[in-house]
């Protein structure tokens, strides 16, 4: 936990969220070694992770008993969640050779307010930092042994059960497109989603050449999507997953 805390606790960064108008082509079949932005790319796949991770638990899950104000299951879905998006991660990185930040600045202008789960997205950071300092590329059994002798330091009680399916998806996305990556988020995103939007949301995020620009741009998609009423507490969950796990994945990983 020291480390964590450590990272939480390093340099402030402030964010300007002016709006940009400049427009970017967007080719969904490239992938990092092609389009050569890899501070976005790489995060597009640590949040389909994430998200693959955490859907993964809440449908074993069943939401029981899950609500905000007594998240029996999301311990469980965010571990789920952690588990996916740091595998996905590091499994990705490793395979395009996308270097970590040489400084990891962070402030509290990174925080959505209306997340309530806004801190998975520095546990995710943090397990890949740790991880990487130990391990140069992915490997299933060294991740997963990782996982089960580290979690408690971050915040983690749950027992450790990873399905085929996340296995399985971690190693696909050693090799994904971006337009691999960009279906697999569009099918693990909750149903209750407007698809077309979300479409529209990606190609946007594109079209930003500097971080805190893009990082803006997901805190006013990110924070009008979490208070919307007609959206059940598990699709607010599985979405503040995703999200937090974009936004601080962008400051991780180096262009």
């Amino acid at each position: 936990m020291s480390k964590f805390l450590f990272f939480l606790s390093l340099s402030f960064v402030f964010l300007s969220c002016e709006s940009e108008d400049r427009k970017l082509d967007f080719d969904i079949n490239q992938n990092y070694e092609t389009l050569g932005k890899g501070f976005w790319n790489t995060a597009f796949v640590d949040a389909a992770g994430a998200l693959g991770g955490a859907g993964s638990v809440a449908s074993v899950a069943g939401w029981l008993g899950w609500t905000p104000a007594a998240p029996v299951a999301a311990g469980a879905v965010l571990l789920g969640a952690a588990i996916g998006g740091a595998g996905a991660s590091i499994a990705y990185a490793g395979s395009y050779e996308v270097p970590l930040e040489n400084d990891y600045l962070f402030s509290q202008s990174m925080i959505v307010n209306d997340n309530y789960v806004d801190k998975i997205g520095a546990i995710h950071n943090q397990i890949v930092i740790d991880y990487k300092e130990k391990y140069a590329y992915y490997n299933e059994e060294a991740y997963f042994d990782f996982f089960e002798l580290n979690k408690e330091q971050y915040g983690f009680t749950a027992p450790l059960s990873i399905s085929v399916k996340v296995k399985r998806d971690i190693e696909k996305f050693k090799s994904a497109t971006h337009s691999e990556v960009i279906e697999y988020t569009l099918e693990m995103l909750p149903k209750e989603i407007n698809q077309k939007m979300y479409i529209e949301f990606f190609k946007n995020i594109v079209s930003f050449s500097v971080k805190e620009d893009a990082v803006c741009y997901i805190k006013q998609f990110e924070s009008r999507e979490l208070i919307k009423k007609e959206y059940s507490d598990e699709t607010k969950l599985l979405l503040g997953i995703y999200f937090s796990t974009m936004r601080y994945s962008l400051f991780l990983w180096n262009e």
